[in-house]
């Protein structure tokens, strides 16, 4: 044998040696594939619907086993499907299949119905404390008076010195919250008073008056409205302001023991009441 062939010879006996080796090393470190419920479980995970079906139908322990993994990974994305895996596998021997975290798995399967209660809660808690804010006004009760709840009651002069009143006036703060009645008196009144204050015959009346209304600002407060008249001028009467007033303001009552002035109001669409009225 030539020289040339011993060194072909020896090439390829090299190559057969690596060859060799190179198989051998690979059957060492190769992996079998999966088999059994191992494989089907591989496969249902990347969505495969008959090895899910051969999974649900395997028995065993080790088929419990993987179908608790499959539950376990499909917890979230399908939690009724998910249950089905761990009950199978509570039958296959696997006792503490279900959820890792219960509480938090029943919210998200039951999502719809938590976030509707949450929604309804937050609703509710709006609408009582707008309620709570916003209460409704009671309603005035019927006066046994001729006049309304709401009115605005504008009293002459011969009114604020009447001495059959007494009772009236004493009553009219708790009156006026019940009805909702405000009082209006006109600055060109309290000059009247005061003018009569130093008359003989009217004088202690007319100081009676202006006590009264004093002790009703007091304990009405805002319920009683001082109107200035001095652009009315001096030498304008009470009558004549008392008559402008009440017709432009809404739900005024004049009341009045003057029977002149009670036909000069109705005419103009005024309503009226005198001293006996308020004795009801």
């Amino acid at each position: 044998m030539s020289s040339k062939e011993s060194g072909c010879a020896g090439l390829l006996l090299i190559a057969g040696v690596i060859y060799l080796l190179h198989d051998c090393s690979g059957d060492k470190n190769d992996t079998p594939p999966p088999r059994g419920p191992e494989a089907l479980y591989l496969k249902a995970c990347e969505g495969d619907k008959n090895a899910l079906t051969q999974l649900i139908a395997a028995k065993g322990k080790e088929a419990g086993k993987y179908q608790e993994k499959f539950g376990d990974h499909i917890q979230w994305s399908n939690p009724e499907q998910a249950e089905v895996c761990w009950q199978l596998a509570q039958r296959n021997g696997v006792e503490d299949s279900g959820p890792e975290w219960p509480y938090l798995y029943y919210v998200v399967k039951h999502w719809k119905l938590s976030v509707g209660a949450i929604v309804g809660l937050i609703i509710m808690l709006i609408a009582l404390s707008r309620s709570r804010v916003r209460k409704p006004e009671k309603k005035a009760q019927k006066t046994p008076y001729p006049f309304e709840p709401h009115s605005v009651l504008m009293l002459d002069t011969n009114i604020w010195m009447s001495d059959t009143l007494n009772n009236w006036f004493s009553s009219l703060p708790e009156l006026a919250s019940r009805y909702k009645w405000k009082l209006h008196l006109e600055s060109i009144v309290l000059g009247e008073l005061k003018g009569l204050s130093k008359n003989e015959a009217k004088g202690t009346s007319a100081r009676n008056a202006m006590k009264r209304i004093e002790s009703l600002q007091k304990s009405m407060g805002s319920g009683v409205q001082v109107e200035d008249n001095a652009r009315h001028g001096k030498d304008t009467i009470a009558d004549t302001v008392l008559l402008h007033k009440a017709k432009r303001t809404p739900h005024a009552i004049l009341i009045t023991d003057d029977r002149e002035l009670r036909i000069l109001a109705r005419s103009q669409g005024i309503q009226t009441a005198t001293s006996r009225d308020l004795k009801s």
